[in-house]
């Protein structure tokens, strides 16, 4: 048997799963241990290479038509876990600037998309897991914390980039002030853990060493059905219908701050679960609610006040709003 090609990578664990095809038309399924996977090289460089102008021939808009995990995962990694850190390098930039120049709707096109703008230096990233929007996004100087990063090939700093695998609390109390910019981040972005007191305390932190004109951008600030937006993982795994989304109720993080803070512009862009903007600067409008009242807004209330609640935009908003800057 020949194997004529790779259809998929995985990580899991400390092994490598490789779906192959071979030259008898089968798919067979391989666990690898990572030490044996050099052997398998020149079959993934080949896969890789098939696919390297993968982005010349796409002609998509809508950002659920393709799963750029995927592309990540099965196409690009691999460049990472040979050693080849220019091309993965190279190839994670084709990515997110295919999204920003195609006007995809997602997270990574909105941090993308603030950096250049403003001709931003420095970027800190809270939740970092597998590395697919850190490594993406492109700035000078970037920091990665998370309490177990899952980044396949491992992480080690560099020139432009320091990781810190730790609490975001202990980054801040420890770490945040020696390392970060003394004039502050220009833009963070806030993935973590998808609390309400985690997520708040992730932004009331991040507040104090932003940059005077910096960001803030919180994803999964708008869950799309009611186990997703459970307190708590347990509990929406435990749900009947939990379809492995979960982005927990961050949304009180932004009622609270468009609640009791006067000085911050909140908004909520309706696409990728929920991208959260927060800004220094006069709110364009305010709530008027108890922080009792804010804790028992379950989903769906926010379904029947959504627009108010987060200062929900579309995408037309955020691409006029930027070039008013």
């Amino acid at each position: 048997m020949r194997v004529l090609g790779i259809k998929r990578i995985e990580f899991s664990g400390n092994e490598i799963v490789l779906d192959i095809i071979s030259d008898e038309g089968s798919e067979i399924s391989l666990k690898i241990n990572p030490l044996f996977f050099p052997a398998f090289a020149a079959t993934i460089y080949k896969a890789v290479e098939n696919f390297k102008n993968f982005y010349f021939s796409l002609n998509i808009k809508n950002y659920n038509e393709i799963l750029f995990q995927d592309i990540y995962r099965n196409f690009i990694l691999p460049y990472k876990l040979m050693g080849f850190e220019e091309d993965f390098r190279k190839k994670i930039k084709e990515l997110v600037y295919f999204q920003v120049q195609n006007n995809f709707q997602n997270r990574v096109v909105v941090v993308q998309s603030i950096i250049d703008k403003f001709n931003f230096k420095s970027y800190l990233e809270i939740g970092v897991e597998t590395g697919f929007s850190f490594f993406q996004i492109q700035a000078q100087k970037k920091f990665a914390v998370d309490p177990n990063f899952k980044i396949p090939g491992g992480f080690k700093d560099s020139e432009n980039e320091r990781f810190f695998q730790m609490t975001i609390d202990d980054f801040f109390e420890r770490f945040a002030e020696k390392v970060l910019p003394g004039e502050g981040v220009d833009i963070v972005f806030i993935d973590g853990l998808h609390t309400f007191e985690q997520s708040l305390k992730d932004v009331q932190n991040s507040l104090k060493f932003l940059s005077p004109r910096g960001f803030i951008v919180m994803h999964d600030c708008l869950p799309h059905n009611s186990p997703s937006s459970l307190p708590s993982l347990e509990e929406a795994v435990k749900h009947p219908d939990f379809d492995g989304e979960w982005s927990g109720d961050v949304y009180k993080t932004i009622i609270y701050l468009r609640t009791f803070f006067k000085d911050l512009f909140v908004a909520v862009l309706n696409c990728d679960h929920g991208v959260g903007i927060i800004k220094r600067g006069e709110p364009e409008n305010t709530l008027n609610l108890t922080l009792d009242e804010i804790r028992n807004i379950d989903f769906f209330k926010l379904m029947e006040r959504k627009e108010e609640l987060l200062n929900l935009k579309s995408w037309e908003w955020f691409s006029n709003w930027l070039s008013f800057f």
